[in-house]
């Protein structure tokens, strides 16, 4: 007998989240490698805070903030909770950076405005939001197909 898609549904959404981070995560290290020749741990996990947190915004939403309150029709708290947690979240990732790199005396020259980094990381945040709805659209879609 030949499993059904309902049988399986619940492997193959495991395989598409572990193949997408492989990428997400796989990207830096190639970046890295191109760079330099030779593997660099500090180097590899410095590229990868952006991921991470990428990763945060997108599991808090796919497993709290859309069941929870979108689908529940709470839109204004799922926006709110929203805005907070990619702000935040920029904020740390740009106070990582900076205090990572920040010479140790002197003018700020050739750093960009910590405004625009915030933003910077707030758009890709924002995107991972967008791709969470997307994806729990998709299934909620999905069930209601098969039912």
């Amino acid at each position: 007998m030949i499993p059904s898609f309902e049988q399986n549904k619940h492997t193959i959404f495991v395989l598409i989240h572990i193949i997408c981070w492989a990428f997400v995560f796989g990207m830096p290290l190639s970046i890295m490698l191109q760079i330099r020749s030779e593997f660099q741990l500090p180097m590899y996990l410095d590229f990868c805070k952006m991921p991470v947190a990428f990763a945060i915004q997108f599991y808090i939403n796919y497993f709290l903030l859309i069941p929870n309150c979108m689908f529940k029709e709470r839109t204004t708290v799922f926006y709110g909770i929203n805005v907070v947690t990619c702000f935040i979240l920029a904020i740390a990732l740009s106070n990582v950076h900076f205090i990572e790199y920040m010479p140790p005396r002197g003018p700020e020259i050739g750093r960009p405005p910590i405004a625009f980094v915030v933003l910077k990381d707030v758009a890709y945040l924002v995107f991972a939001t967008g791709l969470a709805v997307v994806v729990r659209l998709s299934m909620r879609w999905s069930d209601a197909e098969n039912a």
